[in-house]
């Protein structure tokens, strides 16, 4: 595999400089370890913590400790600074678990949440109680001091509006179905939102509510059943790339390092506000993706024109204001083209190896 982690993790670094001084000394607690962004997240802070020799403490909180190790790094796989707590947050056994831990931690980022529509329609009632019920018990495992929650939301909360409300600002109000169980992730990120702000004023303590778009980049999982993983997957396998609909809907995809960046910017740098959008400016039609994705593999492209089955809300467009962000430093700075071409990469090498390991078997 090619170190795709220290091109990415340099590009952070020269963005939030001041990142390594205000983790000094802290306890943290990361939730959701094992997925994309939380597993970024993790690696990350771990090569700030080796490269700058900070003393810093994590502990983090997963589901599965085989599909964790897959994700970290070989060079922090027995590092004594860093605890893995096996805990299923979606369901009652993981409040039981987390009212055992001591208040401690100074800082809380809960990552973990199904996402995609094909993991989050095969357990509704568990995406509804990790972003809910759930937020409060970790909440309590804030120590007592000036502690802070990162909470990770989505721009899918807003709802579809008219296209001329677009781009969509923090203040937006959402416009979301709320007896439609297609909606189910979406509501409950939107609960997740107004019971965290609820518990911040009850308890005095900052909070940071992060709505990122759609990110990529190498590691993202090529069967998380979405547009962008499929028309790659299907390129390099030689197969056509199959447009279900017209192809015309709209999407803001976010490069992982642009990603990390916003994060952790809005954790350093984001007094000022709680809720923080996060997605790149541009928009790009499912057809101007399968383009880019064309032209990079030789692949064909087949629009069906047909009306496609969505698992969870259909939006034509994805579009927000990321201008509170910017006004602390950020921007994104890598286009759709470059960042595919690193993400293309890394499902070819992740095909590759699964081929020679079937040929083994």
């Amino acid at each position: 595999m090619k170190n795709y982690y220290e091109y990415i993790f340099n590009n952070v670094d020269s963005d939030v400089k001041e990142l390594p001084s205000f983790l000094e000394n802290k306890n943290i607690l990361i939730t959701g370890g094992s997925g994309f962004i939380g597993g970024f997240i993790v690696n990350y802070l771990c090569w700030i913590k080796h490269k700058y020799a900070i003393d810093l403490k994590i502990k983090l909180a997963i589901r599965s400790k085989s599909n964790f190790y897959k994700t970290l790094l070989d060079d922090y796989q027995n590092v004594d600074y860093l605890e893995v707590l096996i805990l299923d947050l979606m369901n009652y056994e993981g409040v039981n678990n987390l009212n055992r831990i001591e208040s401690q931690f100074d800082l809380i980022i809960h990552a973990a949440s199904p996402s995609s529509g094909k993991a989050y329609s095969n357990n509704k009632e568990g995406t509804m109680f990790i972003n809910t019920i759930i937020i409060d018990s970790l909440f309590k495992t804030l120590n007592k001091g000036n502690s802070i929650f990162m909470y990770f939301s989505t721009t899918g909360i807003y709802g579809i509006h008219a296209n001329n409300k677009y781009p969509l600002r923090e203040e937006t109000f959402s416009n979301l179905d709320h007896l439609d169980s297609k909606n189910v992730y979406l509501m409950s990120k939107l609960t997740g939102e107004t019971t965290l702000n609820t518990l911040s004023e009850i308890y005095e303590k900052r909070i940071i509510i992060l709505r990122p778009s759609i990110n990529y980049g190498p590691f993202l999982d090529p069967k998380d059943g979405r547009a962008l993983s499929d028309f790659i997957v299907n390129a390099l396998e030689k197969k056509i790339i199959t447009i279900k609909s017209t192809g015309k809907s709209l999407r803001n995809y976010c490069f992982i390092s642009d990603t990390l960046s916003g994060i952790f910017l809005a954790l350093v740098r984001g007094e000022k506000n709680k809720v923080y959008n996060l997605a790149h400016d541009k928009e790009t039609s499912i057809l101007e993706l399968a383009t880019l994705i064309s032209k990079k593999t030789d692949a064909k492209i087949e629009v069906q024109n047909c009306k496609d089955i969505h698992l969870g809300l259909d939006f034509d467009r994805t579009a927000t204001n990321c201008d509170k962000l910017k006004s602390i430093g950020w921007d994104a700075k890598i286009t759709l083209e470059n960042g595919l071409e690193s993400t293309i990469d890394y499902f070819k090498e992740y095909l590759d190896d699964n081929r020679k390991t079937l040929l083994k078997n």
